[in-house]
C-alpha cells in the first residue's frame, strides 16, 4: 500500500509518512529543495534549480549535484516529483497532503468554514527553520514568498473578520482580529515584545 504523505511548510518545516516524520535527507539543502518544489505548482527547469541551490558552483556540478539529491530524495519519499529531462515538477496524489496547496484551495472557497480550516493551517512563517548558506537566489525568493503567504493569511483572516461581523458572530470575529493583529506585530519586533509582556503582566495580575 502506498504510504500516506503529509507535507507542512506553514511553520517549522515536517514532512509525515503514515503519521511518522520522515528522516534521511542528505542535507538541508535536499530537504530545501523538496519544499521548494512542493511550493511550486508549476514545473521548474533544472537549469533554474541548480542556480538556486547551487550558484556559487560551475554549471556542470551544479547540474550534477542537482540530479544526486533529486535521484535521492525521489528514492526516500517516491511518487511525489516528476523528474523530466529538462524540468521538474512536484506531483501531489490522493496519497500526498501539502498544506500550502489545502490553504489555497479552502481560501478559495471563501465560506466561513473553509477560511476557518485554512487559517489553522498556518502555524508560523513560511519554512520558518528553512535557511541555507551561500544560497543568496534561494534566500531571496524564501523572503519573497515568507511575505506572500503573510499576505494571504491577512485577507484570509480579514474574511473571515468580515464574515463573522456580518452574521453578529462578534466575539469570533474577534478572536481572529486579536490573530490578525499579533501576526502584524510579529513584523514588528518591538511591538511584538510589548504584546508579549502585556499578556505576561496580565496573566499574573489575574493570578494575585
Amino acid at each position: 500500500m502506498e504510504a500516506i504523505t503529509e507535507v507542512h511548510l506553514l511553520g517549522n518545516v515536517q514532512i509525515k509518512q503514515n503519521g511518522k516524520p520522515v528522516s534521511g535527507f542528505e542535507s538541508r539543502k535536499a530537504l530545501a529543495l523538496f519544499c521548494y518544489l512542493a511550493d511550486m505548482p508549476q514545473p521548474v527547469p533544472r537549469g533554474r534549480l541548480a542556480q538556486l541551490f547551487w550558484g556559487d558552483k560551475s554549471e556542470s556540478n551544479a547540474r550534477a549535484n542537482l540530479s544526486r539529491v533529486l535521484h535521492n530524495n525521489a528514492v526516500l519519499i517516491p511518487n511525489c516529483v516528476e523528474l523530466a529531462r529538462d524540468v521538474v515538477q512536484f506531483k501531489p496524489t490522493t496519497n500526498v497532503r501539502v498544506d500550502v496547496a489545502v490553504f489555497m484551495e479552502l481560501s478559495g472557497r471563501k465560506d466561513i468554514h473553509s477560511l476557518t480550516k485554512a487559517v489553522a493551517l498556518y502555524d508560523d512563517v513560511f519554512m520558518a527553520d528553512i535557511a541555507l548558506n551561500k544560497c543568496t537566489e534561494f534566500e531571496t525568493w524564501l523572503l519573497t514568498e515568507q511575505e506572500a503567504w503573510r499576505h494571504r493569511l491577512s485577507n484570509a483572516l480579514l474574511l473571515l473578520i468580515s464574515a463573522h461581523k456580518d452574521n453578529g458572530n462578534y466575539i469570533e470575529g474577534l478572536q481572529y482580529a486579536f490573530r490578525l493583529l499579533y501576526f502584524a506585530l510579529y513584523e514588528n519586533r518591538s511591538l511584538f515584545s510589548l504584546l508579549e509582556f502585556s499578556k505576561t503582566t496580565v496573566f499574573i495580575t489575574t493570578a494575585i
